[in-house]
C-alpha cells in the first residue's frame, strides 16, 4: 500500500503519525537510463523525460504526489511518456532551462531567483492573501494563468497549477511564543518572501530541504519552521518534534505546487496530448485540495491528543509586524520591473473584485 492511500483515513494517519515513513517503492530507470528491476522495459517510440522535483524520491508527502501526477501523465498518454524523477542539486527550473530535465515539480517559490514575482503564482505572505480557492479562481477565470504563462515564458517554460500543500500551515517552533523578541535572533526555517518577513522581524531567515526540516529541528540548528498544512506537515515528521503551532503562519494562503514544462516541448505537442495533460493537472490539483481540506482538522484534533501539540494564536505584535513588512516586501515584488507589475495589479484587482471592497483589508483568515 502506497503511503498516500495509507493516509486517505484519519485512523490510517493516526497510526502511522509516530512510526517511520514507509519507504517509496522504486518504479523509475536508474540514472544512467538503464531499467530498475521494478521498471517496465521502454517500449519503441516512447519519450523518456526527466522531471525534477526538490525532495528526495523517498520522502513523504510532497515526493509522493510528484510521483502520482508521473504515473497519471504515463497512463493518460498511453505509455508514450515515461517519466523518471530526479532530484537535482539545484532547482526544477534550472534544470529544465539547461536542458537537464523536460519538467519539474515543485513551488514557484524555488523560482524566486529567477524572477521574485513567481511569488505570485507559489504563495503569498502576510494577511488579506489568496487562499487555494481563490488562486485557482484568479488563474482560471481572472486571467493570472496568462500571466503566469508570459512570465515562465521567458524562461521557456509552461507553468500549471499541480496541487497545494494545505492552507494556514502555522508556524511550527521548539518554545512559546509569547512576544516578538522571542523571534528576534531566532533561525526560523521557511521559503519564498516569507524569508525577507522573517529578516523585517528580526529573526535569522534559513533555507533547509522539506525532508531536513524535522531533523534540523530536533538539533536545534533551527527553532522554528513553517511548510504546509497538517497533511504535509505529518507526512515531513515535524510534529514529532516541534510541539507548538502558532498562528496561521507566514504564508497564510498555504504554498501551492506547481508543474512546469519546457515550453519548447509543449508547443510541439498536439491539441489531443494539450488537453489531456490539462486535464490530468487540473483534476490534480483538485485532488490536492480536496484531500487537504478533507484532513485538516481531523489532523488537527489529531496532533493535539495525540502528539499533545500546543495551538496558539500569534501574539498581537508579532501578527502585526508580519503583517505590515509582509506587505512592504509584497510590494517590492510587484515593483520590480513591467512583469511584476503587471502581475500584482491583476492580483490585486481581482482580490478586490471577487471579495468585495469591504473586504480588502480584511485578514484572510478571519473570513
Amino acid at each position: 500500500m502506497d503511503r498516500r492511500s495509507f493516509l486517505k483515513s484519519t485512523s490510517a494517519a493516526a497510526a502511522v503519525a509516530s512510526a517511520v515513513a514507509v519507504p517509496a517503492v522504486a518504479t523509475q530507470s536508474t540514472a544512467d537510463g538503464a531499467s530498475s528491476p521494478g521498471a517496465p522495459a521502454i517500449l519503441a517510440g516512447t519519450k523518456e523525460l526527466v522531471l525534477a522535483m526538490p525532495w528526495r524520491d523517498d520522502v513523504s508527502g510532497p515526493a509522493d504526489q510528484a510521483q502520482r501526477l508521473a504515473r497519471r501523465l504515463e497512463t493518460a498518454l498511453d505509455g508514450r511518456w515515461r517519466i523518471r524523477l530526479d532530484h537535482p542539486s539545484y532547482g526544477g527550473l534550472e534544470a529544465v532551462m539547461t536542458a537537464q530535465a523536460d519538467l519539474y515539480f515543485g513551488t514557484e517559490n524555488h523560482n524566486l531567483p529567477f524572477h521574485p514575482a513567481f511569488a505570485f503564482f507559489a504563495g503569498l505572505p502576510g494577511a488579506g492573501v489568496f487562499n487555494a480557492d481563490d488562486l485557482v479562481a484568479w488563474l482560471r477565470i481572472g486571467g493570472g494563468q496568462e500571466h503566469w504563462d508570459d512570465l515562465a515564458a521567458e524562461f521557456n517554460v509552461k507553468p500549471f497549477l499541480a496541487g497545494h500543500l494545505g492552507r494556514w500551515p502555522g508556524l511550527w517552533s521548539m518554545q512559546p511564543i509569547h512576544s516578538l523578541g522571542d523571534i528576534a535572533g531566532q533561525r526560523v526555517a521557511v521559503e519564498g518572501l516569507a524569508l525577507d518577513v522573517m529578516r523585517g522581524v528580526g529573526a535569522e531567515p534559513v533555507q533547509i530541504n522539506a525532508d531536513g526540516l524535522a531533523n534540523a529541528l530536533s538539533k536545534g540548528e533551527i527553532t522554528a519552521t513553517e511548510f504546509g498544512g497538517p497533511l504535509t506537515s505529518l507526512a515531513l515528521r515535524i510534529p514529532a518534534v516541534a510541539k507548538h503551532l502558532n498562528g496561521f503562519g507566514i504564508l497564510e494562503g498555504g504554498i501551492a505546487l506547481s508543474f512546469g514544462m519546457r515550453k519548447s516541448l509543449w508547443d510541439h505537442l498536439g491539441t489531443a496530448d494539450r488537453a489531456i495533460i490539462n486535464a490530468i493537472l487540473a483534476e490534480e490539483a483538485q485532488s490536492s485540495l480536496a484531500e487537504m481540506r478533507a484532513h485538516e482538522k481531523p489532523l488537527r484534533g489529531m496532533l493535539r491528543d495525540v502528539f499533545g501539540v500546543i495551538f496558539t494564536p500569534l501574539p498581537s505584535d508579532v501578527a502585526i509586524a508580519i503583517d505590515r513588512v509582509a506587505e512592504a516586501v509584497v510590494a517590492h515584488a510587484g515593483s520590480v520591473d513591467p512583469t511584476a507589475q503587471r502581475i500584482n495589479a491583476s492580483y490585486h484587482a481581482f482580490r478586490n473584485a471577487a471579495w468585495g471592497l469591504e473586504r480588502q483589508n480584511v485578514a484572510a483568515h478571519t473570513s
